[in-house]
């Protein structure tokens, strides 16, 4: 009974052996006839798959050998060669593919790839275009045409295809977007640069975020360049634990405390631009009002006239303004003053400003305080834009000549400082000045020359509010001044709470 049972198990075995080695006949027969390198050819495929570009291209190769007819061998000698930016060895394997079966999938694209890394941008625009036609849903087809449109000039076509492409594909809309703000540019579309910079720099990475900043910082640069009017508005409070008549005289400082607050307007327009050459109007107000310390409120009213000439990398500056101040409702000072500068990009990231300016002053209150002073200034600026961190450094000499000797020194001062861009559109500023001041005579009243040392820290914390026009800040100061005569010497700490807006 069992034996009966064997015989046709058995026999289904032997059956089923038979047809697979049929099979397998059949199979080389095939490889035999048209199909002599496939090993190769399957070896190269793993090896381009895994990164091995040099294993792939010698299993291609050998296929090649093998059977010289394949269109898929040169096809994928061609893909291996630009992973390894050989492209003019892609260009000839991918022709070789294109003269056997010019219908393959990818090839096209994989053509058009090769010309627009080789700079052929207009036969590569030519392959994207067709590609796209077949495949519409390429967007790296879409991406590469809107970037061989810029190449070419074509600003708007190329904005077009960018749009699109982030349209088919979330994830390229960074890269996208970074190319069409540099388009925007291109077209003197100042506002929707920063839109698409802003956008980039917000949500891309690494060093394609450092970019976007960079052109982000260099668009509203233009952008306030275009508009021939600047507005900017601050109203603080502040607590002051030792008043003094800032920023004119702090010899003058009160000893107590006291809240107050503090107001500062400034408006520019520029009249003319030809060429490098700009010239405009401004005015500044600048107003204290403190509760009880009235006899320390101050008001200045400053209008100016500017001319600047921009010869890339100078720009020089000349300023003419006088200035009225008012001590609690008393004509207090008259100083007429012009101010040169010659700021010296010496790269992009580092710049240098080197200022001479020159007072004459005439003091209505203090008898003697009247005279001529010139300061000479030296500041030196670096930006790290990929820690988004500003630095400056500057050192200056003074010369102050008054109507009395006790009001006459020479000076020297010092100061290096940062300002540092945090998340959330957030600047921390920190600062810090020293200042020493050489008096010429024997004080009058003390016998004595006097001699002075003062040095300030000062740090904000600024933060744009609802609107990027929009800014609120907390601002701290301390002063001391140390001098050989104890009457001029004291320390101050003050802190303020300010919004600013600003056109």
């Amino acid at each position: 009974m069992k034996k009966k049972l064997l015989f046709p198990l058995y026999l289904s075995y032997s059956l089923c052996f038979a047809l697979h080695i049929l099979l397998i006949l059949s199979f080389t027969t095939t490889c035999a006839a048209g199909q002599k390198g496939s090993a190769y050819f399957d070896f190269g495929i793993f090896a381009f798959e895994d990164g091995d570009y040099e294993g792939a291209k010698k299993n291609f190769l050998t296929a090649i050998k093998e059977n010289p007819d394949n269109a898929d061998y040169y096809h994928y000698l061609g893909k291996t060669y630009i992973k390894t930016d050989s492209f003019q060895a892609a260009e000839k394997a991918l022709n070789q593919a294109w003269s056997m079966q010019s219908r393959m999938e990818g090839l096209k694209y994989d053509m058009a790839i090769v010309q627009y890394r080789l700079g052929i941008y207009p036969t590569a625009t030519f392959l994207f275009a067709e590609e796209l036609t077949e495949n519409p849903s390429n967007v790296l087809a879409q991406y590469y045409m809107g970037i061989c449109m810029y190449k070419r000039k074509q600003f708007q076509n190329a904005i077009e295809h960018f749009e699109t492409a982030a349209d088919k594909n979330p994830s390229i809309k960074p890269n996208t977007y970074f190319y069409s703000g540099i388009c925007h540019m291109q077209l003197k579309n100042t506002e929707k640069a920063i839109e698409k910079f802003s956008w980039v720099a917000d949500h891309a990475q690494d060093e394609l975020k450092q970019n976007a900043e960079k052109w982000l910082q260099s668009a509203q640069a233009i952008e306030k360049e275009e508009n021939p009017l600047r507005l900017n508005l601050k109203i603080g409070v502040q607590y002051d634990d030792n008043v003094a008549l800032e920023p004119l005289d702090q010899d003058r400082y009160a000893d107590e405390g006291d809240f107050g607050l503090t107001t500062y307007f400034s408006g520019k327009y520029r009249l003319i631009r030809y060429g490098g050459l700009s010239s405009g109007i401004g005015y500044n107000h600048y107003q204290s009002a403190h509760i009880d310390l009235r006899e320390y409120n101050l008001m200045g009213s400053i209008p100016n006239l500017y001319l600047r000439y921009n010869h890339n990398p100078w720009i020089l500056g000349l300023t003419l303004q006088p200035t009225y101040y008012w001590l609690d409702n008393e004509k207090y000072l008259l100083r007429k003053q012009m101010n040169m500068d010659l700021v010296w990009n010496i790269t992009d990231r580092f710049s240098n400003r080197y200022s001479l300016l020159l007072y004459d002053e005439t003091n209505y209150i203090t008898s003697g305080r009247s005279g001529q002073n010139i300061q000479f200034l030296i500041d030196a600026f670096y930006r790290i834009l990929d820690k988004n961190l500003s630095l400056l450094g500057g050192v200056g000499l003074d010369q102050n000549t008054t109507d009395h000797s006790d009001y006459r020194y020479f000076g020297v001062q010092a100061k290096i400082g940062a300002s540092w861009s945090l998340p959330w559109e957030t600047l921390f500023s920190p600062t810090a000045k020293v200042y020493s001041k050489q008096y010429s005579h024997t004080d009058s009243g003390y016998d004595t020359k006097r001699d002075d040392f003062k040095y300030e820290l000062m740090t904000s914390l600024s933060h744009k509010i609802l609107y990027k026009w929009l800014t609120g800040s907390i601002e701290y100061k301390y002063t001391k001044n140390d001098s050989n005569i104890s009457e001029y010497s004291y320390q101050d700490n003050k802190i303020s709470f300010s919004i600013s807006a600003s056109y």
